[in-house]
């Protein structure tokens, strides 16, 4: 259908993909020879006007170029399902600009929409659709460098892992002003946790008075905590090995009791050193009693009869407690019973 251009009202609050000059300048050729190709998306409003759903850098192209109207594809949408639409039809192109992203989330929650629901139209979970809401309450600053590209959504995501607004604008400022790659960040946000959790640890069992830890921002964004010994090194000595989670356990039980660095590798060889010797000694005493000869066996004694009592006395032994005369008197009967 045509329509004025003037007619189609753009939202303000709306998702918006992001162009780089290049497609920017592939687009603006494509209609100067082309013509139109595809055709905006559009709604009627009550008062007879068109609110664009899709299609924004389009109908700028046609502006540019001097044009009055333009084919347009009418939708039947309500206020409530627009702005789904919109961010379903931009997240479908590739990369977003993450505020339009956000103020169309928040425009559908107006609209009566809740996460779940959004969650389930985009195909994303609800905690992505959450961290887009929330990027809506960053201020005007960081969400004019997400807009610009000066901050990526993973920035904002390291920032917000800090307990308090300042200290999440002093991260995403970092960011911006250092031109700090996700990763860097990411690292000096778990350096201040590691120096909260150090500081909560002296304040718990030696009484610190200030339970805040001195951060120094530099020393934070160069140095990477080792997963053995948990001590921030210099980023440059880091290794990174692709380790499984049984290897990575038993490194963290052995690094605190031998050390690390020289000396540890020295406790390491010493203990090794003493294990070879060890089983070295237990396969030598093995081998030496299977060479060992065989020891005779011995008859196990045999307990004498009452017969061997008469012939021999001394076979047995008197009891100690046993009085003489009885003695004697056993031994007369003894011999009297077995007497052939």
């Amino acid at each position: 259908m045509l329509v004025k251009i003037e007619d189609i009202i753009i939202p303000e609050e709306r998702a918006r993909s992001r162009w780089s000059e290049d497609q920017k300048a592939m687009l603006e050729g494509a209609v100067k020879e082309y013509g139109q190709l595809s055709d905006p998306l559009v709604r009627i409003l009550p008062d007879g006007k068109y609110e664009l759903i899709d299609g924004e850098s389009r109908l700028r192209e046609f502006m540019a170029a001097g044009k009055e109207e333009c084919d347009v594809k009418i939708v039947e949408l309500n206020d409530k399902d627009a702005s789904l639409v919109n961010v379903l039809m931009n997240i479908a192109r590739g990369e977003q600009d993450p505020m339009g992203i956000a103020l169309a989330f928040k425009k559908a929650i107006d609209q009566g929409h809740n996460e779940e629901k959004i969650a389930t139209a985009t195909g994303h979970s609800q905690e992505w659709v959450r961290f887009h809401l929330n990027l809506n309450i960053l201020p005007e600053i960081y969400q004019g460098a997400l807009q610009t590209g000066e901050l990526k959504t993973g920035h904002v995501r390291q920032a917000f892992r800090l307990p308090t607004h300042a200290e999440q604008a002093a991260c995403l400022n970092l960011a911006i002003t250092q031109k700090l790659k996700v990763n860097v960040i990411e690292n000096y946000v778990d350096n201040i946790q590691a120096e909260y959790e150090a500081n909560r640890i002296l304040q718990e069992y030696i009484s610190v008075s200030d339970p805040t830890p001195h951060i120094d921002t530099q020393k934070l964004i160069h140095t990477t905590r080792c997963l053995s010994c948990n001590e921030a090194k210099p980023s440059g000595e880091i290794c990174h090995p692709v380790i499984c989670e049984d290897c990575y356990t038993m490194l963290r039980h052995i690094a605190p009791v031998i050390g690390c660095g020289s000396k540890g590798i020295e406790r390491f060889n010493d203990m090794a050193n003493l294990y070879r010797q060890y089983m070295k000694d237990q396969e030598e005493a093995a081998r030496q009693q299977q060479m060992a000869p065989i020891a005779p066996i011995q008859p196990s004694p045999q307990i004498p009869t009452a017969a061997e009592i008469v012939t021999d006395d001394s076979t047995i032994t008197k009891p100690p407690d046993m009085p003489l005369e009885e003695w004697e008197r056993l031994k007369q009967a003894l011999r009297t019973r077995h007497t052939p």
